[in-house]
């Protein structure tokens, strides 16, 4: 099913100047859970929720790489704790330089530094054009979503809602298959419009 839906959405497009990006918290969004040190050496089942999801995540991204759509990761873990699972799970998806961890919050002096700020100061100012750009942010946080939708120009956002399940070993959390491919249709029109643009 997600191969046919994809094979629907792929599109040839030149290599604009101005690309759209995704920025994705990990914790909760790309991961299925808040990450640690410890879930290392089993993170595709214990950090991304098993090989099936490992899968539709790979494909996810492959595909954004297809249609010239950058993609960022902005979080509050470690970057090296992002890396090592993301690398651990085979999950070559985005540059190092372009994952922003607690590392990146720390370096700003001031303590309320927002995810807004960040992509505001490290993301949108250095994309090709500037703001404001297309972007697309997908976060679990509604808090951080309200601050990117309200202090960033040009953003759209997604928020990842938890599924409050009475048995917490079914509830759900992270990005779905239904999350992926409202992702690729955002892509898909954002890619459309910076060529209605050129």
């Amino acid at each position: 099913v997600w191969v046919s839906f994809v094979a629907r959405l792929v599109v040839c497009t030149p290599n604009f100047r101005a690309r759209p990006i995704v920025v994705f918290d990990f914790d909760q969004t790309l991961a299925v859970s808040t990450v640690v040190p410890a879930m290392l050496g089993d993170a595709s089942q214990l950090a991304f929720g098993g090989s099936e999801r490992v899968v539709m995540l790979g494909q996810l991204f492959a595909q954004l790489h297809s249609m010239d759509v950058a993609v960022a990761i902005v979080s509050f873990n470690s970057e090296e704790t992002i890396q090592k699972a993301l690398a651990e799970a085979d999950l070559k998806i985005v540059a190092h330089d372009m994952i922003f961890g607690e590392q990146a919050f720390e370096q700003n002096a001031d303590f309320s530094y927002s995810k807004a700020a960040l992509i505001t100061d490290r993301i949108t100012a250095i994309l090709p054009g500037g703001p404001p750009c297309r972007l697309l942010f997908v976060d679990d946080s509604l808090n951080n979503v309200h601050a990117v939708q309200q202090n960033v120009a040009g953003s759209t956002t997604m928020w990842i809602k938890k599924d409050r399940h009475s048995d917490p070993a079914k509830q759900k959390q992270g990005m779905t298959f239904a999350h992926c491919c409202q992702i690729l249709k955002w892509a898909k029109a954002a890619r459309a419009s910076v060529a209605a643009d050129s």
